[in-house]
């Protein structure tokens, strides 16, 4: 990883932030691909020297299931120690395994609960990226996705609609008319689903996603995010709905089995 690259995004941003908002506080965020994917000797020197670039108040590290272990996750937890808040974005797209398989993630259902449990065991704050609209998925699957989210009680969550960039593996299926790309309104079923169901304390941190225009593929015309929140919010209040309304339902306090948790699919 370049660090005179880490410095200069740090700079830039910062002061960029100090600009608009004035002398705030800061969080060093690890945003792009898996930010555990190294020895924990690594990550160490590589955190360490990010954080000394400024005074931070936390550290936020995205990252997937299946670059995790217990000795990465120990050295996360020494930064809460530290004083630092630190949060963990963990990738879970679907707790359908079948649905896994096919976008070739690499891990499956279980692998994110075991994931889950390390770091909660720990005390570090969890945020949990879901896609919504992967090929072979509507709204079943997607509130299957949400009980057995609801039942781990994430500290918060990014969703995403989903995007089929240019020039992927991805894009020759939609090509094909093997799936469709959700639309805007048909993302606001999907967003009001999994709201209804999330704890009510659960942090939404992203409702849209975004990818250069250029290389996108589909979905075409989809809304800019302050029009979709402001559907959102009117599609909410005009059925009377709100976060947490479905949570928890009675499927989620006994015999129920979620998708890829022992099961077949």
């Amino acid at each position: 990883m370049d660090m005179e690259s880490i410095e200069r995004q740090v700079g830039k941003s910062i002061s960029f932030y100090r600009r608009t908002h004035g002398d705030c506080g800061f969080i060093l965020y690890f945003q792009a691909y898996s930010n555990t994917n190294a020895p924990v000797e690594t990550l160490r020197r590589i955190y360490d020297e990010g954080l000394a670039l400024a005074t931070f108040r936390g550290l936020n590290v995205a990252t997937r299931p299946d670059c995790l272990d217990e000795e990465k996750a120990d050295l996360l937890a020494s930064y809460e120690q530290r004083g630092l808040e630190v949060w963990v974005e963990l990738g879970l797209q679907s707790a359908n395994d079948a649905t896994l398989r096919r976008i070739g993630r690499g891990h499956t259902a279980a692998d994110f609960e075991r994931a889950f449990t390390m770091l909660r065991q720990r005390h570090l704050k969890i945020a949990v990226h879901l896609i919504f609209g992967l090929p072979g998925e509507g709204l079943p699957e997607i509130v299957q996705t949400m009980r057995v989210l609801a039942l781990l009680r994430p500290d918060g969550v990014k969703i995403h609609n989903l995007h089929v960039p240019a020039g992927t593996l991805l894009a020759a299926e939609y090509l094909k008319g093997e799936f469709v790309a959700p639309s805007a309104p048909r993302h606001i079923e999907y967003a009001v689903a999994a709201i209804e169901r999330l704890p009510p304390w659960t942090v939404i941190m992203r409702l849209t996603c975004d990818t250069p225009a250029e290389k996108l593929a589909a979905p075409r015309g989809f809304w800019p995010k302050e029009r979709f929140l402001s559907g959102l919010e009117k599609e909410m209040s005009k059925r009377g709905l709100r976060q947490g309304r479905l949570y928890p339902e009675p499927a989620t306090q006994e015999g129920f089995v979620p998708v890829g948790y022992g099961t077949s699919a």
